[in-house]
């Protein structure tokens, strides 16, 4: 009990929250066809709760988009001809939470690096697939991932975060999420989600 009063104190007592937002690139490891990276956003507010002076719980929440692109698909009408080609892309909107135990180095008196790892826990609130990049007489679509059974809204896997302060405020974070939930529901495949990106975000002091 007395070791539960002391660690809750020096949480308590070294804590702050921000928000960071920045850029992401994804696809899918899919056990058949070949993927490409779908670039998309993602915005997080973050927490920062540091146990002692070199462990800190580095929680995140916030939107998260994922996906994939099919690049130059064979498109055909309804008689089967060959019309053109399109990338396909898919993306998925997921909110995710993430819950990194990292490893801190200050530098000076108010720098501060953080390398990281933990679970992380999604879930889709709406998933788009959009036609680009169109050549030949194809006609632009889009359509609802969710629309039918395809795909599965839950995700889970490993996150790994690297991420540095600046003036205790300033905060610049790269993140690379690795998928452990077979996302699709078919038989005929597997798809598993792989992510990286990059944030700037700000840290508001007690």
């Amino acid at each position: 009990m007395f070791v539960l009063i002391i660690l809750n104190h020096n949480i308590n007592a070294q804590q702050s929250f921000g928000i960071k937002a920045g850029v992401q690139f994804s696809k899918m490891k899919e056990f058949v066809l070949n993927t490409n990276y779908l670039t998309s956003l993602q915005a997080k507010g973050i927490g920062v709760f540091k146990i002692n002076k070199s462990i800190a719980l580095t929680p995140s929440i916030g939107y998260s988009g994922k996906g994939f692109v099919y690049r130059n698909l064979q498109m055909t009408d309804n008689l089967g001809n060959t019309i053109g080609t399109a990338d396909a892309h898919n993306l998925f909107n997921y909110i995710q939470l993430t819950v990194p135990v990292s490893y801190s180095i200050g530098f000076g008196k108010a720098n501060t690096l953080f390398f990281g790892a933990g679970p992380y826990f999604a879930y889709a609130l709406s998933g788009k697939g959009k036609l680009k990049n169109i050549h030949g007489t194809v006609d632009p679509s889009s359509w609802a991932l969710y629309s039918d059974d395809t795909y599965k809204r839950t995700d889970a896997g490993l996150v790994i975060e690297l991420s540095g302060t600046l003036n205790q405020r300033f905060l610049i974070s790269l993140n690379t999420d690795f998928g452990f939930t077979d996302v699709f529901k078919g038989e005929e495949a597997k798809m598993k989600t792989i992510a990286g990106g990059v944030s700037i975000g700000y840290l508001f002091q007690n």
